[in-house]
């Protein structure tokens, strides 16, 4: 299963299938977790670091995953990209397909239901609690017990911490805790620099996106 896969569950309520954070913020997370999983699958590497790092494609050929086969394609058709605008363009239209592979894996079911008279919410609730339970037992041992975390692992907490949704994901007495071990996680050794710098791709696309939606809201008041 993908890390953007995994992401998606984590972010998405296992009893009401809705999502954990607001949109913007889940759509670049998951753009990141892709670019992430194409890291490692040696699909595409990062040239450069800081302001002048590129993701570039050193192998175009399939993986059989539909979602990375067609980031890859168009990582290749771009050529040079920086990692944030990477993010970005690989975030569109990205969310329907990974719960579209989730319900053909079994792992949520879709559930549409009529609201008001011409719209349709559509939820994605786990058909199995089991990977929930132990998702969260890991994350706890994690954020609030000094546990290292593996790559896989490791990776979620930055995704997740990327899309503001830490303090989703355990007690409210301990989210203050929980950050500030997430905020370390995410610039820790237990990754490559290519790998932390798929996560600052996505951390820096959200910043990004919020400023433009808040200027965007600011110019439709004034």
């Amino acid at each position: 299963m993908l890390i953007a896969e995994d992401l998606l569950r984590l972010l998405t309520d296992p009893v009401t299938g809705k999502r954990r954070v607001d949109a913007m913020h889940l759509d670049t997370a998951l753009g990141g977790a892709v670019l992430l999983d194409l890291l490692l699958a040696n699909k595409v590497a990062l040239e450069g670091e800081g302001r002048k790092a590129r993701v570039v494609t050193i192998d175009p050929t399939a993986t059989g995953d539909h979602t990375l086969d067609g980031a890859l394609e168009m990582l290749a058709q771009r050529g040079r990209i920086k990692p944030k605008d990477a993010v970005v363009r690989i975030a569109k239209k990205l969310r329907p397909q990974l719960y579209a592979s989730l319900a053909a894996q079994g792992v949520v079911s879709r559930e549409d239901r009529k609201v008001w008279v011409a719209f349709t919410q559509t939820t994605w609730p786990a058909t199995d609690p089991s990977w929930h339970q132990g998702i969260d037992q890991t994350l706890r041992e994690v954020l609030l017990h000094d546990q290292d975390p593996d790559q896989r692992t490791g990776a979620l907490v930055a995704l997740a911490s990327s899309a503001g949704a830490i303090k989703k994901l355990v007690d409210k007495p301990d989210r203050k805790r929980a950050q500030r071990r997430a905020e370390r996680i995410s610039e820790g050794n237990w990754a490559s620099e290519a790998v932390r710098e798929a996560i600052r791709a996505a951390q820096v696309a959200a910043s990004a996106a919020a400023v433009a939606a808040a200027a965007a809201a600011g110019a439709s008041g004034s």
